[in-house]
C-alpha cells in the first residue's frame, strides 16, 4: 500500500474513537488491521450510527484514498460497513509469526530438557506439561502493539532472548540455568496480561491493573507450589528474575536486578544500579540523614563524571560518561570513617 492509491478492503477496526478537528467537527480516528500489518486511518462525515465511534474491534468493510500525513500513510475514508463474524475469517486479519512455531517450540522444550539444575528442569517440565498454558504461550502476541506484536510472537521473542542468553552464558560467569529459565520464561505474564481471541489484541483487566510482571511471577509461583522440594532459595531467585527482568526502576518494574552475595557473578542479568555519584541526593532534615547526604553531595561535586562537572567540560567526548573506578575513588575520599558520621550525628 503507497499513498495516492484508492483502497476498497475489508479490516480489523481497532483503537477507534471519535475526536473533534480544529473546527469542531467530529471524525473517527481508527486503525486498519490485517495479517500484513496496519495503517492508521481518518474519516469525516460520520453517518449517525459512527457518532459514538466503535465501543471494541469490529470488522469492517471499507471504502477510501490513501495519502501520507506527515510522512506517515495514512487513509482517508469515505465508507465504512460492520461486518458480522460469520462474513470473515478472523485469522486473515491478526498479524501472526512468519516463523515455524513448531520448530521454535521444538528449539525451547529441549532447552528446557537440557537445564542441570533439576529443580528448575522440573518447574519447566510442569509448566510445559500444562496443556492450556503451553498452547496459550505458542499463540500470545509479545506485545499489543510495541514489539512482536503478532501470533506467535512471545514465543518467537523467547527464544530469541533464550539464543543471546546462552551467548553470554559463555562471556560471563553466571548461573547458566538460571539465565536460561529466565530468558525463556520472563515474559510468561503476557499469557494473561494480553488478550488475542476477540478479533484484536487487547489488554486484560488483569493485565491493565497488575502487568505481565507481577502476573507472570505469580504464574510461576502457582507452579513452583506444585513442586515441594522446589528449594525456598531457588524459589526467591526465579521471582527475583521475574520482578526485575526489564532492568532500570524507571522502567516500571517492582524490582532492582540484584548481583549474587555469594560470588561476583551476577545472577541472571547485567543490568545493575547506577554507583551514587550519579545520583541526585535527596533533600533530608535529619541531621544524620544531613550528614550523610552532605558526604554524597562532596562525592557528586567533586566526581569527574558528575552532572556539573559534565556541563563545565568542554570535551563533547565527556557527555555521556558513567561514573568509573576512577570516580568510585573520589566517593571513597569523600566519605568519611563511620565514626566521623556517628559523632556528627
Amino acid at each position: 500500500m503507497s499513498a495516492g492509491q484508492s483502497l476498497r478492503s475489508t479490516f480489523l477496526a481497532t483503537d477507534a474513537a471519535v475526536r473533534n478537528d480544529s473546527r469542531g467537527a467530529p471524525y473517527m480516528s481508527l486503525k486498519l488491521v490485517d495479517r500484513t500489518g496496519s495503517v492508521d486511518a481518518r474519516m469525516w462525515r460520520l453517518p449517525k450510527e459512527l457518532l459514538q465511534g466503535l465501543p471494541e474491534p469490529e470488522y469492517v468493510s471499507v471504502e477510501g484514498n490513501t495519502h501520507e500525513y506527515r510522512g506517515t500513510l495514512q487513509v482517508k475514508l469515505e465508507r465504512l460497513r460492520v461486518l458480522k463474524k460469520e462474513e470473515v475469517c478472523e485469522e486473515d486479519y491478526l498479524p501472526a509469526s512468519e516463523q515455524n512455531l513448531a520448530n521454535l517450540a521444538a528449539e525451547l522444550l529441549l532447552a528446557g530438557q537440557e537445564l542441570e539444575n533439576e529443580h528448575l528442569r522440573d518447574l519447566f517440565e510442569t509448566m510445559v506439561s500444562d496443556e492450556a498454558f503451553w498452547e496459550a504461550f505458542q499463540a500470545a502476541p509479545a506485545a499489543k502493539s510495541m514489539h512482536h506484536a503478532r501470533l506467535g510472537g512471545l514465543l518467537e521473542h523467547s527464544v530469541q532472548c533464550l539464543r543471546i542468553a546462552r551467548s553470554l552464558a559463555e562471556l560471563y560467569p553466571v548461573d547458566r540455568d538460571l539465565l536460561l529459565f529466565g530468558a525463556i520464561f520472563h515474559d510468561v505474564g503476557k499469557v494473561e496480561e494480553l488478550s488475542w481471541n476477540s478479533g484484536g489484541f487487547a489488554y486484560t483487566t488483569k493485565g491493565r491493573l497488575q502487568g505481565h510482571v507481577v502476573l507472570g511471577d505469580r504464574l510461576v509461583a502457582s507452579y513452583i507450589a506444585r513442586l515441594p522440594s522446589f528449594p525456598e532459595e531457588l524459589a526467591l531467585r526465579v521471582s527475583h528474575v521475574l520482578l526485575s527482568h526489564q532492568g532500570e526502576q524507571d522502567t516500571a518494574r517492582p524490582s532492582n536486578p540484584r548481583r549474587s552475595r555469594r560470588s561476583s557473578s551476577i545472577s541472571w542479568t547485567t543490568s545493575t544500579p547506577a554507583p551514587p555519584c550519579t545520583r541526585r541526593a535527596p533533600e533530608t532534615s535529619a541531621r544524620a540523614a544531613g550528614a550523610i547526604t552532605k558526604t554524597r553531595w562532596a562525592a557528586h561535586s567533586t566526581c569527574p563524571n558528575s552532572r556539573s562537572a559534565r556541563t563545565a567540560s568542554s570535551d563533547p567526548s565527556t557527555k555521556h560518561l558513567r561514573c568509573s573506578k576512577q570516580s568510585l575513588g573520589y566517593l571513597a575520599k569523600a566519605t568519611p570513617p563511620d565514626d566521623k558520621l556517628k559523632a556528627d550525628g
